[in-house]
């Protein structure tokens, strides 16, 4: 077995590798090289070196990545937060120890870079490459249904840092709640969308550049400034063929005097309205399991669970 860094031939059989795994490693279906190309090679910060694919008689039969999280400026990447943010085995190649040696040696890169801790799978602010092709949205840490990958990590040291939701929405079958608050919030603003808004940051433009997104905002009646926004994206062409038209939502922030007076419900409702007027058949995003506000939300709005992530994690220093 033969290890090395990423070669610039190598993203049709890595997309090749991704299409033998199983559907319950949450990696999005159908893969390309191109999409790999688009979403993930293509960011300012992609390192050769962090991407070790494994080797045997000259056939990739597997690859980890690793990268870091967002520094607290917001503008660069700490290398004190590392992350495994893949790890692909070929299924017949699984229980040989070609999983560990990958990990073995991404941990390796990751510390010679000056990591403290890493991450096991992309959650949070360490999600630098695989926004929509892992957990169906957002990434979620590890999928729980991922179980040979949970396995792993946790023999080689991680610990559990915070649990996840995968929560989908049928817009299809959508329909607004019916509240006297939303009622009197109606009466005092007014709905915009915006679409390809500029990014909020450098890490929102890093992550989320490559993807068509759309930005609504509830705007006062009587003012200038957005009370609440919700960002969502999806990848054109090739989300609406292997997602059916699925969008996820990116965030949403609501302005600290109109928070719990309905204001990010009454916008998700009318967002949700337009999304399916323009064809989207599903909604997905990923919420932290004990963030009670955001899980309310989701549910008062009729997401319902679809997975369930793990956020693992190691002290290396």
């Amino acid at each position: 077995m033969h290890f090395r860094s990423f070669h610039n031939a190598d993203p049709p059989r890595l997309a090749a590798i991704w299409q033998s795994c199983d559907a319950g490693t949450g990696l999005l279906y159908p893969i390309s090289a191109q999409l790999l190309e688009d979403v993930v090679f293509s960011k300012p910060y992609f390192d050769h070196e962090g991407l070790i694919v494994a080797e045997d008689n000259g056939q990739i039969v597997g690859f980890v990545h690793a990268g870091f999280g967002l520094g607290d400026d917001g503008s660069s990447l700490d290398r004190r937060r590392g992350v495994v943010s893949l790890l692909v085995v070929d299924p017949s190649y699984r229980r040989q120890g070609v999983g560990r040696e990958l990990l073995a040696r991404a941990e390796q890169y990751l510390i010679g870079h000056g990591a403290q801790t890493i991450q096991a799978g992309e959650w949070g602010d360490r999600s630098p490459f695989y926004v929509g092709l892992y957990g169906l949205s957002s990434c979620p840490g590890l999928l729980k249904s991922a179980t040979a990958a949970l396995h792993l990590f946790q023999s080689q040291g991680y610990e559990q840092q915070a649990e996840t939701r995968v929560m989908g929405l049928q817009l299809t079958r959508f329909r607004p709640p019916i509240d006297r608050k939303l009622l009197q919030v109606r009466r005092t603003v007014e709905v915009h969308h915006t679409y390809d808004p500029v990014p909020g940051n450098w890490w929102q433009a890093c992550r989320l550049g490559v993807l068509e997104r759309v930005l609504f905002e509830l705007m006062p009646k009587s003012g200038v400034e957005a009370q609440c926004q919700a960002l969502v994206w999806y990848h054109e062409p090739m989300y609406r063929e292997v997602s059916g038209g699925s969008v996820g939502l990116a965030c949403v922030t609501t302005s600290p005097e109109v928070r719990q007076r309905g204001f990010a419900t009454f916008l998700l409702s009318e967002a949700f309205k337009h999304l399916s007027g323009s064809g989207f058949e599903q909604v997905t995003a990923i919420c932290e399991a004990d963030n009670t506000l955001g899980m309310g939300l989701l549910k008062k709005l009729g997401f319902e669970e679809l997975n369930q992530g793990v956020v693992l994690r190691k002290q290396v220093a």
